[in-house]
């Protein structure tokens, strides 16, 4: 009786579980999925999201076709309200991006040198800080520490930003190294502000998301998005939530506090890679990988899966991931934009989705669709 009764309660536990699997669903209604390959990938993601590794929104093109486009799982799991292909996510350190053009920006008009010491922009540095460069603050080579925690929502102007990451501790000296520093682009958004004479977020708006296009880009807290749009971020079985109302501080601005969607990162990769915003030679310059693999903000080159691929990503600890991947050899781009994630994959999501799921695929067909 006793067996009975646990053999009875493991039936039950394990058919429990599998239920508690929440928004297991793909929209029908609303995608792009065109010849073999697009097939063969949308299998595998389905199946992926079926298991519960992700929820978001995917886009494959190759050059200018799009093969693929689909939303995956719920954008807010209480009311049931599926992802769609315009909903717009937070997209993490991808942040970084429109900081460091910002600064490249402002060093093509000769308004700064990237290889200028900070020094020149806060008086007050300590001496181990005064050789460091805004080039190594670009590509995390200054030494200066990641910073990052939940401390990243904590109301602070940009004066205490910058007195809090000026007294941290070096972890190297600047150059030595290379270690991603979220605390290194805070410096990087003061400098932006220091050189233009604008507020950050007017800088960036004015001079890179309005020439773009990118009107569903913009900061948690702004009037710009319509809060119905966003997606909610979860881990797990959890119901969701989202990071966009609340209000962006120095704490994080300028290494992250952006949300988009996925066509807006498709125009913004597609800019970064076709010399629409530098020069050729200058282009060259940003996508020249350093000593230590990268380039700048957190572009890198790397083979996936035997590929050269140029590729960026972020993540945040509330389900939150995204990533840009680029296959050059292939001339195909995949954009991913999660909202959800398990416990299994956690933060890292983006990667094992794009570089074990969906780089397979890719090379199985030889990047022939």
């Amino acid at each position: 009786m006793r067996s009975e009764f646990l053999v009875i309660f493991l039936m039950f536990f394990v058919v429990s579980c599998t239920a508690a699997l929440p928004c297991r669903v793909i929209n029908d209604n609303d995608k792009i999925v065109e010849g073999k390959l697009a097939a063969e990938l949308d299998a595998a993601l389905t199946q992926s999201h079926i298991n519960g590794d992700f929820d978001g929104v995917v886009m494959m093109k190759r050059g200018q076709e799009t093969l693929l486009k689909r939303a995956y799982g719920c954008a807010n799991r209480s009311t049931n309200k599926l992802n769609s292909l315009s909903v717009i996510s937070d997209i993490g350190s991808i942040a970084k991006s429109f900081t460091a053009v910002a600064i490249m920006q402002l060093h093509a008009q000769n308004k700064l040198s990237i290889d200028d010491t900070i020094d020149h922009y806060f008086p007050s540095v300590p001496a181990d800080k005064k050789i460091i460069t805004i080039r190594q603050l670009l590509t995390h080579t200054s030494g200066l520490p990641n910073y990052h925690s939940r401390g990243d929502f904590d109301a602070m102007t940009r004066t205490q930003g910058e007195q809090k990451v000026l007294s941290l501790s070096l972890r190297y000296p600047p150059g030595e190294d290379s270690g991603y520093s979220n605390a290194g682009y805070m410096l990087l958004g003061a400098i932006v502000e220091r050189v233009s004479r604008t507020d950050f977020q007017s800088h960036v708006s004015n001079n890179i998301l309005k020439p773009l296009g990118l009107n569903s880009t913009a900061w948690y807290g702004s009037n710009k998005i319509d809060f119905d749009d966003i997606a909610l971020g979860s881990v797990g079985n959890r119901t969701g939530a989202t990071t966009y109302d609340t209000p962006v501080t120095w704490a994080l601005l300028a290494g992250g506090g952006m949300v988009s969607n996925i066509d807006d990162l498709t125009v913004w990769y597609d800019a970064l890679l076709n010399k629409q915003l530098f020069s050729e030679e200058l282009n060259k310059t940003i996508l020249a990988p350093n000593d230590y693999d990268r380039t700048l903000a957190g572009l890198r080159k790397r083979l996936v899966e035997n590929q050269p691929a140029l590729e960026i990503g972020g993540s945040t600890d509330f389900g939150y991931t995204a990533k840009i991947q680029y296959f050059q050899d292939a001339d195909i781009m995949v954009v991913l934009l999660f909202n959800g994630y398990s416990p299994s994959y956690g933060p890292s999501t983006h990667h094992v989705i794009s570089n074990r799921v969906m780089a397979n695929v890719i090379r199985q067909y030889e990047y022939n669709p």
